[in-house]
């Protein structure tokens, strides 16, 4: 039971949480990329820069990820998608508990319209990371396109719960609430 304790102090202190969650880094580097990010992310949203820039110098060469994914990202928005497509496998491959490269390859084939293989990619980045606003609204939209409007709704919910101004679910839940003739939610945005 002591072991319990001290791991509810963890998880009622996000200061201790964070420190464990460094601990765990500087024990995996190689596993750690996902909780890199989510540390970066944290202290990013206190707006503590100085942290921010002192963990990326010290982790600068795990981070190069954050470049393989620009370039991705840029090669997805700008419909090269073949060209993308086994660079995105090589970055799944490298690093499978990276959520970020699960979704990119999920956007990928929601872009191809392959939105089955979209959806089960889009699911595991949201194992991988449940709380994300982009994850579940990219889920809402891909739900959306296989007309399974109820759960898209939900998802695009979720993800304004997350973030309010999310524009992308923001344009879905409406678009769902309109389709589904809820004419007050709809009217509401």
């Amino acid at each position: 039971s002591l072991a319990l304790f001290s791991r509810a102090v963890v998880i009622s202190s996000p200061e201790r949480a964070v420190a464990a969650t460094i601990d765990y880094i500087s024990l995996d580097r190689l596993k750690s990329a996902s909780a890199r990010f989510l540390v970066l992310q944290h202290f990013d949203r206190l707006g503590d820069k100085q942290t921010v820039l002192l963990l990326k110098r010290e982790w600068g060469t795990d981070l190069m990820t954050n470049e393989i994914d620009r370039e991705i990202f840029d090669l997805v928005i700008n419909d090269r998608l073949a060209e993308a497509l086994p660079k995105l496998r090589r970055f799944v491959a490298s690093r499978p508990n990276m959520f970020v490269a699960w979704e990119r390859l999920g956007q990928c084939f929601y872009l191809m319209g392959q939105l089955d293989s979209a959806l089960q990619y889009l699911r595991i980045a949201e194992g991988l990371n449940p709380y994300n606003t982009e994850v579940m609204c990219n889920i809402g939209l891909v739900c959306d396109q296989l007309g399974r409007r109820d759960e898209a709704r939900d998802y695009f919910e979720e993800s304004l719960k997350s973030d309010s101004m999310f524009v992308d679910a923001i344009q879905g839940i409406v678009r769902t609430y309109r389709d589904q003739g809820d004419t007050t939610r709809y009217l509401a945005f």
